[in-house]
């Protein structure tokens, strides 16, 4: 049962929640997931430290610097993560594991971001976080308030929009807090993108989250798109890319303008070149004085074999006198038994008379008994001694021989030169050392000013509560796909705005996925925000604070009715405006706007992967022949034109292999319901 304070604030609320969703995880055995891993390539980073970097395309909750257990070849090793790039997943192993590595299978804690989530909560309960909004995160989550009446909307603001989506944005510029529902289709991305615009013109500091990198990315499309290159918030880096940059063209068309290293690296190019000029210099001296530093670290090795030896030989001298002393003593208790048995034999022999000035038998048995034990006890001392005398021996004739082999490598070469050549190269690398260094100082400033200076920042929800110091001095938070985020992890993101919030989602959609079987834990974060915010089951008359965009211009309508009738009560309907995409149709009999395949006559049995996911082989094959049949009728041009889903992790793997050949690449998209939240394609296989 969750112990919580009555009248408790959300911040404690929720972190008694979360700490008792870790507990629960982890005495299942359910906090940790497993990833394989293929075609690994070893890959030099920076320092001394080796990392293999591998092929990666899962929306994984992955960040920089967790640590992983690896699998590899029935051998266990440590790592962590270094780097999550484009489709590269970059690790640091503790061990070298060769140029390449096959396969790998790692495993990462999930409850190390609940933990993070969990402190991040804890210290907005304990009030140490100046900068954290708790009254507008808690009417975020509660809908606090009423509505009011919509702002003057100038007309240069959202030309391209409909009436509802500018309602949308004059609604929630006068309001601290507001909900937008976004159907599928219904331009909510593009909504978006023009409120951000708006409040880009206002000045206004905005931070767009969501819980996907994929729904961040798009929506940052968008405003790319809509700007252009020649734009100064592009050119002058004021929109950032905070994280992983999932979606291909932003991240090829326009990573030099908003992710900070892109930015960076734009903006910076004269001091770039000038360090990596530099850079070479110093790497000219490494390469010169190379030899002379292995020379040097040989003969800092002999140093410390001649300690060693020194210490064992001091050892050894103490173990010989130990082990003379045990000797010793030895014989000594064997004068004594001789002794004693001498004494035992004269009083047994004795009469009675006699025994009367004699020592007792018994106290003879004692002694006895005391000298044979104490006899054992030194025959065993004497056994270890020897073993330690042996030993020592062993370990002195090991670094003896050790140390030779490295005499004789060194031998003729003089240390004294060595170690001038070096000091040489030092006192010439020095001023290069320090110019790199002083350009780093003035990349990092540039680094803060960039984000210190940002109107638009796009980052996950994770990143938010992951990397709290990279987010501060918001007026805005808008957080996308909001009904997929843990309620939380949304609190935590809310409360960066110092001004408003807008929440924007499709509660009908997929909601957050709490890993419990305590039904106190799911009531308290198990929901999402439509629903804690009274908006899910609410009549539209009734619902305040919100706004449904109803005016799909994406889906034929045939698919449109198909959704509307069972997901949104008919009220999804198809614009009038719409304009008719200009594809090809798929060929026949494919080319109408919904086609049911049934599978059924050919035993499409489900299995599950070794990490519980379903995979079905027999229905992948059927994918597979329907998209060789669509390359072989034409219709495949390019990446817009076709993706397959699937829900499950494992079947996406499966999806991925079979059509990850030649002869689609570039022409298909795979991958997992969630890897597909605001996309779209022409066609899309289910």
């Amino acid at each position: 049962k969750l112990v919580i304070p009555e009248h408790a604030p959300l911040a404690v609320l929720y972190e008694v929640a979360v700490k008792a969703l870790i507990e629960e995880m982890r005495k299942k055995g359910s906090n940790s997931r497993q990833y394989l891993l293929e075609n690994g390539v070893r890959i030099q980073l920076d320092g001394h430290e080796i990392g293999y970097q591998f092929p990666f395309d899962e929306e994984a909750e992955l960040f920089e610097g967790a640590a992983v257990i690896a699998l590899i070849g029935g051998t266990k090793t440590e790592g962590r993560i270094v780097a999550l790039q484009g489709h590269q997943l970059v690790i640091s192993f503790k061990d070298e594991l060769g140029p390449r590595l096959s396969s790998c299978l790692i495993k990462v804690d999930n409850t190390v971001m609940l933990e993070a989530l969990r402190a991040r909560l804890e210290k907005i309960a304990k009030g140490e976080v100046s900068s954290f909004n708790t009254k507008i995160a808690e009417a975020v989550i509660r809908n606090d308030g009423e509505e009011l009446a919509p702002a003057h909307l100038p007309q240069e603001i959202g030309t391209n929009l409909n009436t509802s989506q500018r309602e949308t944005i004059s609604k929630m510029l006068s309001n601290d807090v507001f909900y937008l529902w976004g159907p599928p289709g219904t331009g909510k991305t593009q909504t978006l993108s023009a409120l951000c615009l708006a409040l880009f013109a206002g000045e206004k500091k905005v931070l767009l989250c969501s819980n996907t990198n994929q729904a961040v990315d798009q929506v940052l499309l968008k405003l790319c798109r809509e700007l252009t290159k020649d734009h100064p918030a592009l050119i002058d880096g004021r929109i950032i890319r905070i994280g992983h940059v999932i979606h291909d063209e932003l991240r090829e068309k326009w990573s030099e303008y908003i992710t900070l290293d892109g930015i960076i690296e734009r903006k910076s190019e004269s001091l770039i070149k000038k360090k990596n000029e530099l850079e070479e210099k110093l790497d000219v001296i490494n390469r010169r004085t190379e030899r002379c530093r292995e020379i040097s670290k040989a003969f800092v090795v002999i140093d410390g074999l001649n300690k060693e030896k020194g210490q064992i030989t001091d050892g050894l001298t103490k173990a010989l006198r130990e082990y003379d002393a045990i000797i010793d003593h030895q014989k000594d208790v064997q004068r004594k038994l001789v002794a004693l048995e001498k004494e035992k034999a004269i009083y047994d022999s004795a009469g009675s008379f006699k025994r009367i000035i004699l020592r007792s038998s018994d106290a003879i048995e004692k002694d006895l008994l005391r000298a044979k034990a104490d006899l054992q006890s030194t025959s065993q001392k004497i056994g270890s001694a020897e073993q330690a005398k042996r030993s020592l021996k062993q370990k002195l004739d090991e670094i003896s021989a050790v140390t030779i082999r490295y005499q004789q490598q060194l031998s003729g070469i003089d240390r004294k030169e060595i170690e001038s050549q070096i000091e040489q190269a030092e006192a010439q690398a020095r001023p290069l050392i320090e110019e790199i260094a002083d350009i780093n100082r003035q990349l990092e400033n540039m680094r803060k000013a960039v984000l210190e200076n940002a109107r638009i920042v796009g980052a996950t929800v994770t990143k938010a509560y992951l990397s709290p110091q990279l987010f501060t001095g918001y007026h805005i938070v808008i957080v996308d796909e909001a009904s997929m985020a843990m309620l939380p992890a949304l609190f935590n993101a809310a409360g960066h705005a110092k001004e408003k919030v807008l929440i924007s989602g499709d509660y009908r959609q997929l909601s957050p996925i709490v890993s419990t079987e305590q039904q106190e834990i799911q009531d308290v974060i198990g929901g999402n925000i439509f629903q804690s915010a009274k908006l899910s089951n609410t009549k539209e008359q009734d619902r305040k604070r919100s706004m449904m965009l109803k005016e799909q211009y994406r889906m034929d309508e045939e698919i449109c009715h198909l959704i509307s009738s069972r997901m949104y009560d008919g009220d999804l309907f198809t614009s009038t405006e719409r304009k008719r995409q200009q594809f090809n149709e798929p060929p026949h009999p494919f080319n109408s706007q919904l086609t049911l395949i049934d599978t059924s006559p050919i035993w499409p049995f489900v299995n599950r992967d070794p990490f519980g996911s379903r995979f079905n082989l027999m229905n992948a094959l059927a994918v597979r022949n329907l998209c060789r049949f669509f390359l072989a009728q034409g219709y495949l041009r390019d990446l817009r034109t076709l993706g397959v889903s699937t829900p499950y992790a494992a079947q996406a793997k499966i999806l991925k292999r079979i059509l990850g050949t030649p002869e689609y690449q570039n022409l298909i998209g795979t991958g997992t319901v969630h890897r597909y939240q605001g996309d779209e394609k022409e066609t899309m296989i289910i």
